[in-house]
Parts: structure tokens; sequence; C-alpha cells
């Protein structure tokens, strides 16, 4: 990586010759190597073959037992694990702890133990050519959390309250891999400099099943969340919320001459107060993202680009872009575009801008989407048609024979809800023109944002529209007693509303009564006990769209 970003000086290293860290004694099984140096001195240098265990026993900052030193007594291979005793539940470090080989440490739990910097030193740093492995810890108020130029699996951990000018969370020039991880109010606060929680300067990282929240990239630093530069970073099944920029760009993320790929993964209340891409700046590079969602993003700066910036080349399918704004006189709410980026298969609704396009502006290539209830225009700035699109306004010039222009979207309820998949989506209603619109079997060869199946033809949009299905929901079975009122409803699914009845007899003084909402009522006081089985008949349609559906029912009514 080079000059490491703090100045640190790293404790004496007992397994080691002098002349540098990059020498290592090799250690023996059984035996000690003793040489003598000098008259009257003897060294002894401690070595094993083979993987072994080195156990934290106590919360110090340093010496026998502590965290650092069993890091500095583990060789290649050897794992390092936690029983202090007495229990205690952090550390306080003194210096960093330089992870020179290859090792594994295993933590207590994130919210059992954490590792504090008191001198505000990187807490960890991942050498070169080392493979690391670091669970179940939080690691807060450092310097940096991790400097990694090796490769880092980071898994069940926080990493909160780190922050410098040169980077807040992990700065990553290898290999990065965060699994299952929140990282918490991070920062980094100087020119040029980015990435709070996050700064990959051409390294590879992978973010999955974790949170990236409340990071903040001040004093013209970009990317709040994370700042890609030259590397390569994939986001999957994770959140990126609540992260923002003060005087820089890319609120969530800011892609600089990298690759970014989002999958599977919600970007919601990030915020670029004065810069633009309150989601993402995407300023050189190639950004993709797929079956995701971005709503409630910002852009504060006269330029905008509430959910997306973009100035190089992106491509967004499958997603929502929901209730994203640019302020302050700034254009395009969900998109501003000066690049090259391509929406396919997109639902973007209630999307605002200050001047205009509040869904996208500039020339966006479009194919299958949605644009709907946009304050400040759906469009703006030359929008390129690629067919099968619905606006509800006539801002975009819609005018290929597969469009739909002008005629309002109809979602359902019109906003994000749990639909199924893993992030939230705006529905389509039974209704909506955009319902079984395309024709294309390409565009429809590709399943929704949730992962579900589209038929050909399917729907615009990122949701496919699926018709609940037709079942009676309610219980096979109900009991009553003789001379007490009874009642029972009868409940339903599917379109349209079922007519209810009954093939068999109930006891005297019951009966049922069909409610014409897709449900039925049983009820009345009977006067004869017994077991009474009976047949509860759902009739969807009639004629040609005709469908019965049954369900075998027993009410058994007690003396």
């Amino acid at each position: 990586m080079g000059t490491r970003i703090d100045d640190r000086q790293l404790p004496g290293r007992p397994g080691r010759l002098a002349g540098g860290p990059g020498r290592h004694v090799p250690r023996l099984a059984a035996a000690a190597l003793v040489a003598a140096l000098g008259a009257g001195t003897v060294i002894v240098l401690p070595v094993s073959a083979g993987a072994a265990t080195q156990t934290v026993t106590n919360c110090n900052g340093s010496g026998v037992g502590s965290l650092p030193q069993a890091v500095l007594n583990a060789g290649p291979g050897d794992t390092v694990t936690f029983a202090p005793s007495p229990p205690c539940s952090f550390v306080t470090l003194t210096s960093t702890i330089d992870i020179a080989h290859n090792i594994t440490i295993v933590g207590p739990g994130a919210s059992n133990f954490s590792v504090n910097e008191s001198v505000r030193k990187t807490a960890f740093v991942v050498e070169p050519g080392v493979t690391a492995a670091v669970s179940g810890l939080t690691i807060e108020n450092g310097f940096v959390g991790i400097e990694n130029s090796g490769t880092l699996t980071l898994s069940d951990s926080i990493l909160s309250g780190n922050g410098s000018p040169a980077g807040g969370g992990i700065v990553n020039s290898g290999t990065l891999d965060v699994t299952g991880s929140t990282l918490w109010k991070n920062g980094v606060d100087a020119p040029g400099e980015g990435g709070g929680a996050i700064d990959n300067q051409g390294g590879t990282v992978t973010v999955a099943n974790s949170s990236l929240a409340d990071n903040t990239a001040s004093g013209g630093a970009n990317g709040g969340a994370i700042y890609n530069h030259g590397g390569s970073v994939n986001l999957t099944g994770s959140t990126v919320t609540g992260n923002n920029t003060g005087s820089g760009s890319g609120g969530g993320i800011f892609n600089e001459g990298g690759t970014t790929t989002i999958t599977t993964s919600t970007m919601a209340a990030d915020s670029a107060v004065d810069g633009i891409g309150g989601g993402i700046d995407n300023d050189s590079g190639t950004v993709t993202i797929t079956d995701s969602t971005l709503s409630r993003n910002s852009a504060d700066y006269s330029d905008g680009g509430g959910g997306i910036a973009n100035n190089g080349t992106s491509t967004v399918s499958d997603s929502t872009l929901f209730e994203n704004s640019a302020l302050l006189g700034g254009e395009g709410g969900a998109v501003l575009n000066t690049g090259t980026l391509s929406l396919t298969s997109d639902t973007l609704a209630h999307n605002g801008a200050a001047n205009s396009g509040g869904g996208v502006y500039g020339p966006v290539t479009v194919t299958g989407s949605i644009l709907s209830m946009s304050t400040g225009g759906n469009c703006a700035a030359g929008v390129i048609d690629a067919g099968w699109n619905l606006s509800d306004d006539a801002t975009c010039g819609f005018t290929a024979g597969t469009d739909i222009s002008g005629a309002p979207a109809l979602l359902s309820p019109g906003r994000l809800a749990d639909n199924g998949g893993p992030t939230k989506t705006v529905a389509l209603e039974a209704l909506s023109p955009a319902v079984s619109a395309v024709t294309s079997a390409v565009l429809c060869s590709t399943p929704d944002q949730r992962g579900v199946t589209r038929p050909t033809p399917c729907d615009m949009g990122s949701v496919q529209f699926a018709l609940p299905a037709q079942v009676i929901t309610s219980a096979d079975h109900a009991t009553a007693k003789v001379g007490t009122f009874f009642s029972f409803v009868v409940s339903t699914t599917g379109l349209p509303l079922p007519s209810i009845s009954i093939k068999g007899k109930l006891p005297r003084h019951v009966k049922l009564v069909n409610n014409g909402d897709g449900t039925a009522t049983i009820s009345g006081t009977p006067t004869t006990a017994g077991t009474f089985p009976i047949v509860l008949v759902s009739t969807y349609g009639t004629r040609a769209t005709k469908k019965v559906v049954t369900q075998a029912f027993v009410l058994t009514v007690s003396p």
C-alpha cells in the first residue's frame, strides 16, 4: 500500500530476528532453537510445527495474554480465540495490531467484545501477501479500523466511530470480503479522499448481507459509505442507508474509474449535502444495478442526481427508484446522466427535482420501464425511447407503438411495500395499463426484481403483477354448542371476488350467508348436537372464466 495511514511504531515482536519484520524465525514443535549472540548472551526462540491456538486471557492493551500479544505470538495458520479471566468486554489498544502472516481471529461476538484505540491509530493492519480472517469483534474509535493490503475476510463484526483524514472503517488495497457485518458512523474528512465506511484503493471488495449506515465523508471527501477508486466493488443483499457527504459527491457510493456492481440491495436516505449523486455518483467507470431499490436519496447541490448521478457507464435493470430528490434547483430527481446510462424494466415513482426531470434528466435509454408521479416531470433533456415504456405525463416524448403515454400507471399502493423478495418494491394494480403490455420475449426472459419469473407477455416495470391465488383460506372445521349462538367467517383470496355456497346440510337454525366481498358467514343457534360434514364452494367468474374451488368442512356441535 505504500506509506501507511498512521505513523505507528510497532512493539517488539518475539520470535523475529533483528533486521525487519519480514524476517521470521521458524518455530519447532517440542524444542527451542538456542543461539548465542555475543559473550554470555543467549536468546531462546520458541517454534512449533503446524497450526496452534493462541488464547486471549485478559483485556490488557499489551503484554502476556493480551490480544496484541496473542496476534504477535501466532504463527502461520494459527487461530486466536478469547477466554479472558476475569471476563471483560473490551480492550483499549496503545498501538496497532499488525497481522504479518496467515491467521484467523475468532472473537466472542461483536456485541460481547470491542477493540478500541486510545491514541487514534489504525487498529489492525493486514500486510501484503497475508490471508487473514476476523470475526465476532467490534472495532471502534480508531484512526482507521482496518487497513488491508492482503486478503481479508471480515464477518459478523461491527466497525463504528473510526475516522481520519484518509479513511474511516476500512482502507483496502487488497482483497476484502465483508459478510454479515455492520459499518456504522465511520468517517473521512479530507479533500480528494473518500469512503467513510470503505475506501477501496484499486483493490477488490465484496460486501454481502451487511449494513453500511450513517457513515460520512466531509471536508470535500467523496463517498459517504464507499469510495471505489479504480478497483472492484460488489455489493449484494446489503443496505446502504443514511450515509452522507458534505461538500463532496456520492452520498452512498462514489465510483471513480472502477467497477461497482449492486445486486438485491437497498440504498435509502443517503445524501450529498453540497454535491451530486445522493445515492450514487459514477464519476467515471462502470456501475451496474440489478434487483435493487434506491429510495429517499437526495442531492442538494444545484446539479442534482438525487438517486444516481452518472458521468461514466451505468446500467439499471429490474430495480425501483422511489422518492429520490434533487433539491436547490437541481435536475434528475432519480437519475442525472451526462454519460451513458440505460434503464430496463425499472419502476421510477414519486421522484422529484426542483428544476426539471424529476424522474430522469439527460440522454438516458429507457426500455420496458414505468415513470410515474414525478415532481418536475418524468423526463427532461433528451431521453432515448427504446419502447415498451409507460409515462403518466407527456414529458418523456414516448411515441413508439409499444409505449403508453399520459395514462395513470395505477401503482398499488403507490408506496414501497413488502411484495416478496429481498427488497421493498412498488406493485401494480390489477387494472394498470402496464400489466401484460410487453410482448418482447427478450424483455420478458429475465425474472422481476423479486426473482419472480415473467411470462410472455409480461408487465412493464420492475414488479410482475400476479393475481392472488384463488383459494379458501379459513379453517376446515369449527365447533359450536347447542343453544349458544355461533358464528364462523369463511375467507378466500383471489379475483374476481367469488360467490360462496355450500354442499351438504348444516344443523337446524344455522345457515350460510354470502357477504359479497369474498367472505361468507356461517351463523345461528344450533338445536341439534352432532357432526355435520359439508363442502364449501367458492365460485370465481362466470362462463368461460369460471373456476370452482372447494374445501371439506366439518361443524361439530356439542350438547
